[in-house]
């Protein structure tokens, strides 16, 4: 009934909570899913007549669940972690971001300003990219009716495909200036709000965020596309995986391959570093588009040991964006 719940989908709980699905794969039983919105009285968002208060720190979720709603936090005896996740008998509602933009385009009466230029840059996405309308969605706080005057335009690609397709073709809106890059006069407040916790790093990430295609501003609303695989195009599902943590750390090693690192989750095969890490990994989506084949790079992450179905044979990959002091970045 969930298997195809994957990022970029919400969901409401029984209590009202809201929480944002992470990643593809996810256990039989439940979505792998980060607390986004809680009803609070002091909230400045509403809908339906409740307040809701968004929690963007990491800490402060699990916090707020442990405290109040423990069940939310799932501990999987493969992977030696807690996660926050929604058992599927917990979920009231899904908020589809495909459906929302399928709703939304069926309106006749006139949209608000915000949601006229979502529908706008998606139209100059299916123009000039070829990309299908029916794999391509909406998400973030406008897919629960909560966003406000200065909430940003969160897309969604569906499929590989349409990924290459939307990112291959993405240049062209940026040649003509239908949409702008981050540049001097807006990235300082972009780069404090996505990576607060590396200030030593800024400059280095700003000149990294200024080039990257799947971000910018459409018509003076920031915007942000992302694109994920359906669950088939994985080669393995989530309880085929054994994960042993061991602990933070930081390599130096070379991008061997980053054909993946377009989507959410982004993946970099890597090479020739004193730990034998194949892959670096992250399941955020700000270290996509983030460094590029050939690139030597410097970065700080969870190392893990993994085994795919039961198989002998174990790998190596650093897992970033765990910690906010996590880091990538080309030397």
């Amino acid at each position: 009934m969930y298997q195809n719940v994957i990022e970029g989908f919400l969901i409401t709980t029984i209590e009202g909570l809201i929480f944002e699905i992470k990643g593809i794969l996810h256990p039989d039983s439940r979505r792998i899913a980060y607390l986004r919105y809680i009803p609070d009285e002091t909230g400045t968002r509403s809908r339906f007549g409740i307040k809701y208060k968004k929690i963007t720190n990491q800490t402060q979720r699990e916090q707020y669940l442990e405290e109040k709603y423990p069940r939310y936090i799932w501990f999987h005896k493969n992977t030696g972690r807690s996660y926050q996740s929604v058992p599927h008998d917990r979920i009231r509602f899904v908020h589809d971001p495909r459906r929302y933009l399928h709703d939304l385009k069926k309106e006749t009466k006139k949209q608000n300003e915000t949601k006229e230029k979502a529908l706008t840059l998606i139209d100059h996405l299916i123009k000039k990219t070829g990309v299908k309308y029916e794999n391509l969605g909406i998400t973030g706080s406008r897919l629960v009716l909560l966003s406000d005057t200065n909430s940003d335009i969160d897309l969604m690609v569906f499929g590989k495909k349409s990924g290459v397709r939307v990112y291959n073709g993405i240049s062209k809106l940026f040649q003509s200036k239908i949409v702008i890059p981050y540049g001097k006069t807006t990235i300082e407040d972009h780069i404090h709000f996505r990576w607060p916790f590396l200030e030593k790093y800024q400059k280095q990430l700003a000149r990294i965020e200024c080039t990257k295609k799947l971000q910018g501003y459409f018509e003076g609303t920031e915007f942000f596309i992302r694109m994920v695989m359906y669950p088939e195009e994985v080669p393995f599902q989530f309880d085929s995986v054994f994960i042993t943590p061991l602990g933070q750390k930081r390599i130096k090693t070379s991008i061997a391959d980053d054909s993946k690192s377009i989507f959410t989750p982004p993946e970099y095969l890597v090479s020739d570093n004193s730990l034998g890490i194949q892959k670096i990994i992250s399941y955020r989506s700000r270290f996509c588009e983030h460094v590029k084949k050939g690139d030597f790079v410097e970065a700080y992450g969870r190392l893990e040991e993994v085994r795919y179905n039961r198989e002998r044979v174990v790998k190596r990959q650093l897992v970033l964006g765990e910690s906010p002091h996590d880091y990538l970045l080309p030397i």
